[in-house]
C-alpha cells in the first residue's frame, strides 16, 4: 500500500488499496487490489459459497485475511493470482 500508517493508525484499514506484483512473466502490469476489512456477510453473492470444495481461494487474499479474517478483496478487473 501507499499509505505506510496503514498498520499503526486503527481507522486507516477500514478501506485501502494495495498494488502487487508477482514476479512472473504472465504478470504484464500491477495489480491493483481494493481491500474492504469491514464487510459483511449481507453484501456477499448469496450464491458463492467460499466453503464449498469447488471455492478457490488466491493466497494472496488468504495471507491478507490472517490480519483481518472478514476482508473482501476487490481485484478490479484483474485475473486473481493462484
Amino acid at each position: 500500500s501507499t499509505d505506510g500508517r496503514l498498520l499503526s493508525h486503527w481507522r486507516r484499514d477500514r478501506v485501502f488499496h494495495l498494488y502487487f506484483y508477482n514476479g512472473q512473466r504472465e504478470q504484464a502490469k500491477t495489480a491493483h487490489l481494493t481491500i474492504d476489512t469491514h464487510s459483511h456477510p449481507w453484501e456477499e453473492d448469496p450464491q458463492e459459497d467460499p466453503s464449498s470444495p469447488g471455492k478457490r481461494c488466491p493466497p494472496l487474499e488468504m495471507a491478507i485475511r490472517t490480519k483481518w479474517a472478514g476482508a473482501t478483496v476487490s481485484w478490479n478487473g484483474t485475473d486473481p493470482f493462484f
